[in-house]
Parts: C-alpha cells; structure tokens; sequence
C-alpha cells in the first residue's frame, strides 16, 4: 500500500519462490499493477534447468529478468527459465524471463560503498529497473503494459 499511496513508478523485486499459488502475494502485485506501477522481478538463480522460475517473476504481467553470461552470448548457466506455471494450468506456455541482461561479475558498490562483483539475476533486475526509470523520466508514460510491450518489442533476441 505504501508503494501504492506514495505513487512509486517501479517496484523491482529481488526475491523470489516457487509457491505460485500463494495467493495473498500475487493479489497484491496484481494491485500494484492495476494502480500504474511496473513491477521488475529476478526470475531467479536455479538454472540451467527448464520450469526453475520464480514468483513473482512468472507472472505474465510482471517483467522476469534474467541474466546474460560473461561473454553476452548466452543466458548464465545460474539464470532460472522455462514456461511459466500459470500458463501451464490453461494449457498455454509462456517462456520466461522477459528479458535477459548482464548479470555475470558485475562491479557495483557494496553497503559500506566499497567496490564488490556480484552475479545473479538480482543484479540484472536492477539494471533493467534503472533502465526504465530513466526510459519513465523521459517519456512521463507510466503504463506498465505499455512498458512492458516496449521493452519486449525493442530487446534484441538472442
């Protein structure tokens, strides 16, 4: 509710379960949604494996990002995949993440501002997220199906 009444543009989530049919999490962030707030999440760190999605990741109307390796070739072996489990109920797949983006020994600074290197598809959300604030501050569009379309339609397919 906070997000919601301080008219937040973005929420990026860096956690993350396999329970999809918890209920109360996934009403909230479809709220979230249908107040205007876009919402970036970590599809999670369980790959290669197909079907390691993470929730809230794998909802379809959420942006699920994962990460690229070191070389920008690939998807990490780490970065979680496979086709959403909602989706998989109605006979329909959807393959996620949504986008995938450096996620491989990423500088970046630590807490105590010292320099640190992290992997994980947590620090790809980040930058998907920041992508988008700054995408937002320019446009002043704030619909996140739109942004979400964008983003797919303009990403680069591997």
């Amino acid at each position: 509710n906070y997000a919601i009444e301080k008219g937040v543009d973005i929420i990026n989530l860096s956690n993350g379960s396999s329970d999809f049919k918890d209920d109360a999490f996934v009403d909230k962030i479809n709220e979230i949604i249908s107040n205007g707030i876009t919402v970036v999440a970590s599809i999670g760190n369980d790959g290669p494996d197909q079907g390691t999605l993470n929730n809230p990741a794998d909802m379809v109307n959420v942006i699920g990002v994962g990460s690229l390796n070191q070389q920008q070739s690939d998807i990490a072996s780490f970065s979680s995949r496979g086709i959403t489990t909602w989706n998989l109920l109605h006979e329909v797949g959807v393959i996620k993440p949504d986008i995938i983006t450096l996620g491989e020994k990423i500088s970046g600074l630590d807490l105590t501002g010292l320099c640190t290197v992290s992997s994980g598809t947590s620090v790809s959300s980040g930058i998907v997220s920041g992508s988008l604030a700054l995408i937002l501050s320019a446009t002043n569009k704030h619909n996140p199906t739109l942004i979400r379309k964008t983003l797919l339609k303009t990403s680069e397919k591997l």
